[in-house]
């Protein structure tokens, strides 16, 4: 009593992408979505995250899906969401300040933003820092434990999760911890070799595709999968490397 029962197939939200690989697309998630959100960030190694002394600082901006995985994981677990500003986000000093007087002690960042603040970040309290949207080569931080997320806006939900544990020189992604199948693709849609690059590609029930872009749909969500277009491998310990675009990839000769 007190809530209306929805239907974990009915359309919840839509959040865009962002444009990187063309024009901004619109896509449809499910309520279904909503539990693999909270699932995807609960997983095995991130129990940590469900603390309800945290202190989380929101700085992926809110047309993200990073902030949507975040908002949603935190009304769940009753966990403190402060919403930073635009000019905070953009000033490393009044970040790192921000972040010290309010006491918080987990956030989102990307990459590049720890390379910017660098070592200072350790000394700001933090207890984790969670990472994502763009490649985490080369990045450490001593005494902040960073889960490095692949997700997309397409999947609404951490595809995989790694802990970076040391300076990665090509810093993995991790792999599945919630139960959805990945697979590595080659031209043909047949799964590569061990060790060999392929598309990552992965069963996503709960998105209806992109908003009034048929086309667009039947070329990203086909046979059961989304088709990321990102090239990955496997490493020795069966964590996916995303090594690049699929569209970046050159043939001469039949040869890449």
């Amino acid at each position: 009593e007190g809530y209306e029962p929805i239907d974990e197939k009915a359309a919840a939200f839509a959040v865009y992408t962002s444009g990187t690989t063309g024009n901004p697309k619109g896509v449809i998630h499910e309520y279904g979505n909503v539990d693999r959100m909270i699932d995807s960030v609960t997983m095995r190694t991130c129990k940590e995250l469900a603390d309800p002394d945290d202190k989380f600082a929101l700085v992926a901006p809110l047309n993200f899906v990073a902030s949507m995985l975040i908002i949603v994981y935190g009304l769940k677990h009753a966990i403190f969401n402060y919403v930073v500003s635009y000019k905070t986000i953009k000033n490393p000093l009044l970040l790192g300040m921000f972040i010290v007087m309010n006491g918080i002690t987990g956030t989102f960042l990307t990459p590049s933003h720890i390379r910017k603040m660098g070592d200072k970040i350790s000394g700001l309290g933090l207890k984790f820092c969670i990472i994502g949207s763009e490649p985490a080569n080369e990045v450490y931080l001593d005494g902040v434990t960073i889960h490095n997320f692949y997700l997309m806006s397409e999947s609404g939900f951490a595809v995989t999760h790694f802990v970076i544990d040391k300076l990665y020189q090509q810093t993995p992604v991790g792999n599945s911890e919630f139960g959805h199948e990945i697979l590595l693709l080659d031209e043909q849609g047949n799964p590569v070799a061990d060790g060999e690059e392929g598309e990552v590609c992965f069963e996503n029930k709960y998105v209806r595709g992109y908003m009034n872009l048929p086309e667009e749909t039947a070329k990203a969500f086909h046979d059961g999968l989304y088709h990321t277009g990102d090239l990955a491998r496997k490493d020795e310990n069966g964590n996916f490397i995303i090594c690049g675009r699929l569209s970046d990839m050159v043939k001469i000769n039949g040869n890449r």
